[in-house]
Parts: C-alpha cells; structure tokens; sequence
C-alpha cells in the first residue's frame, strides 16, 4: 500500500503505531463503510527546502495538472503547508470531486493549481479516511499548545461527535484555560468548543494552531452548552 508521504518521522511513527490495528478494523468492517477517499496523485517528503514533491503518478490530478518532481509544496487552499503532515491533514479532510488550489515553488517562481480531486477507492480506503484523526491524535501538543499566546490548549473531537457538540464543521475542545491568561480573563472555559478564529473554521487542532500562528489579535467563536459565543483575544505580550 504506497503512502502519499515519505520520511516524515512525526507523522510516519504516530501512524505505523497503529496500522496494524487499523488494518484489522478495517478488514472487519470496510463494507460496511463508505471508502470513498481524495486522491491527488504524488508521494511528499519532508526536507531542509520543505515539503518536496518526491514523485508525480502518471494519468492522475497532480500529473495532469502539471505538477514535478522536486516542485515543494508550500500552500493549499487558504492554508500554509508546513510539514508533510499539513499535505496530510489537508488531502484526507477533503472529498472526492472538491476543487483545490494548491501554490509550489518550482526554482524561485511560485505557481498556483487548481485541481479537482477524483475518488481512490480500494480496500484500504477506510485507513485513509481515518489519517486526519491520526495524524491529530500524534500532534496534539504542539498543535493544539497555545498556553504561552492566549492561555489555553485545546484537543481534537472525534468526528462522529460533532453533532453532540452541535459543531457540524468540527471543533477543538478546550482541555486546559492556565489561571490569569488572557483566556481566562476574557472568560474561555473548560469545555468551551472553538469552531471558528477570525472567521476561519478549526475543525482541527492543525487549523487552530495555523490561525494562532497567523494573528496577534483573535476573534474567537465557539460553543457552551449549545450557546454561541463570540471572544476577543489578544496575544499576551510574553508570546510576541
């Protein structure tokens, strides 16, 4: 079974922990799951120059649409591509038949690509669809740490909850709010559910680590108890 990654160690270690389980859920129960998965069509490896495109399949999205060994990978859609990971969560929360723009850097040119995904359909599918979660799983201290920013760490909401926590989209649940934070003093709370940061939805803890990353100032939304609440934040000064 080709991974479209290479050589990620933080990603590749989380994951190969639980293939072998995986495998097994998924031999038991794949029929009776949808495996439907977004298929691009190249292998990445992390490197000193960024997410290299390692190798281009023939007769698929990334071919036709021209991409090369060698180009890196630096956005998709709205999102910064950091990390193979980032190429992982991104490619796997999407959906067969999604229109992307994917930017790279070929030489010192930047160029943009719009590719409509197509659908990858085999007897793994099903370990494919569950890599978001995965990969969040193994990442969740760096990507959902924002105590020395805001004051809080939030962790991930296993899909098949986001109807209890009425976040349709997804969220990041706030596991920890530190005393005297600019968290606690703007009034997050344990429990809290963060769907949205300055109007960009955080359906992951990826996404809430990119947008804390991006501003000094936040417009936060989440859910309490099924009530909307909308916070404003700023970075604490320690963390500039």
């Amino acid at each position: 079974m080709p991974w479209p990654i290479k050589e990620s160690m933080t990603v590749k270690k989380g994951i190969l922990a639980l293939l072998t389980v995986l495998l097994l859920w998924s031999g038991l129960s794949a029929q009776e799951k949808d495996s439907k998965v977004a298929f691009l069509g190249i292998i990445v490896k992390d490197t000193d120059r960024g997410v290299l495109i390692d190798s281009v399949q023939e007769n698929t999205p990334a071919h036709q649409a021209g991409f090369m060994v060698g180009d890196v990978m630096i956005g998709w859609n709205e999102h910064t591509i950091y990390d193979a990971s980032d190429f992982l969560l991104n490619l796997y929360t999407q959906h067969p038949g999604e229109k992307v723009t994917i930017t790279i850097k070929r030489e010192k040119k930047v160029k943009q690509f719009e590719i409509t995904l197509v659908e990858k359909n085999d007897r793994y599918a099903a370990i494919y669809n569950e890599i978001p979660l995965i990969v969040n799983l193994f990442r969740l201290e760096i990507m959902g740490y924002a105590l020395d920013e805001i004051g809080i760490m939030v962790g991930n909401i296993p899909s098949t909850l986001n109807e209890y926590f009425e976040v349709p989209d997804g969220g990041v649940l706030v596991q920890i709010v530190e005393p005297e934070s600019e968290g606690a003093r703007k009034g997050i709370k344990n429990g809290d559910v963060i769907y949205s940061i300055n109007g960009k939805p955080t359906p992951y803890t990826v996404q809430f680590r990119q947008n804390i990353d991006e501003e000094k100032e936040f417009d936060i939304k989440l859910k309490r108890k099924g009530k909307e609440m909308t916070f404003h934040l700023k970075k604490m000064e320690a963390a500039e």
